[in-house]
């Protein structure tokens, strides 16, 4: 009985993928439509793109031509073909902008470049692309149920770029190549000036730029020593009680005697 059973099961199966394979290689663009919608309904959104994708020719110019292009990008966003499925969105955005489907195009293709957006250490395009996407959003959509995923992904988006920064400019001091970490750091400082890792690039930037005065030629120290005490001012400006004080006050203490000035003991910690 069980044998039967699985017999049967398999004939159909059977039939039932012949019946797929005739309905997508022939050229009934109306009924691939309505068999690819089934197929989108059951979530088997691989069989249902190539039904959608088959359509596409024939209905561009129709009153369809927006929402078969929605049905066909929400399928390569559930195969995780995401930056694909980004530039499809875009293309509902951009050439149906009425649509009642635009909305949620606009979202979406925001967010699978958010998807397609790889860790900090590999480039940001995407994330940069993710991060445009959502603020027009935003902009466009203020009071959409989506705003507030949207900002939540920004924010993300955003850390992921001072991270990355930060990291690129740590590696460049890991590295002992003081002169490129100074400048990164100033950088990464200007970019972004109220990242989270502020303190801690203050703290190497007024390290590097003293490290980079020591091992400098003569002609360049006096310089270079200057910035390390104009870093060091602004480091313990902001971070009077930071853990790294005492090691930076050394820097300005040996920087001002190597500029053959007196330290000022009120601001050394």
């Amino acid at each position: 009985m069980l044998t039967l059973s699985v017999v049967v099961l398999g004939a159909l199966l059977l039939m039932g993928c012949k019946n797929y394979n005739k309905i997508l290689k022939g050229t009934d663009a109306e009924l691939q439509y309505k068999t690819g919608l089934e197929y989108y309904g059951k979530k088997k959104y691989s069989k249902a793109q190539s039904l959608f994708e088959r359509c596409v020719p024939v209905f561009r110019v129709t009153q369809r031509a927006d929402s078969l292009g929605y049905y066909l990008s929400d399928c390569y966003f559930h195969t995780s073909s995401y930056v694909l499925a980004g530039y499809s969105f875009d293309q509902i955005v951009q050439n149906y902008p009425r649509s009642v489907f635009a909305e949620e195009s606009m979202y979406m293709s925001a967010f699978c470049l958010y998807k397609a957006s790889p860790r900090p250490s590999l480039d940001q395009e995407y994330t940069m692309k993710a991060i445009a996407g959502f603020e027009q959003f935003v902009e466009m959509y203020p009071t959409s149920k989506r705003t507030a995923d949207a900002n939540m992904y920004l924010k993300e988006l955003y850390h992921k770029l001072l991270t990355k920064s930060y990291k690129a400019a740590w590696q460049y001091y890991w590295q002992r190549n003081y002169r490129a970490a100074v400048a990164a750091l100033q950088h990464s400082l200007m970019e972004y000036p109220t990242t989270p890792y502020r303190e801690e690039e203050m703290y190497l930037l007024t390290k590097s730029a003293y490290l980079l005065a020591v091992n400098s030629v003569e002609s360049k120290q006096r310089t270079r020593f200057q910035n390390t005490v104009d870093n060091y001012l602004s480091f313990i400006s902001e971070f009077p009680s930071s853990k790294h004080a005492s090691e930076v006050s050394q820097y300005y203490v040996n920087s001002m005697k190597a500029l053959g000035l007196e330290p000022n003991a009120d601001l050394v910690r």
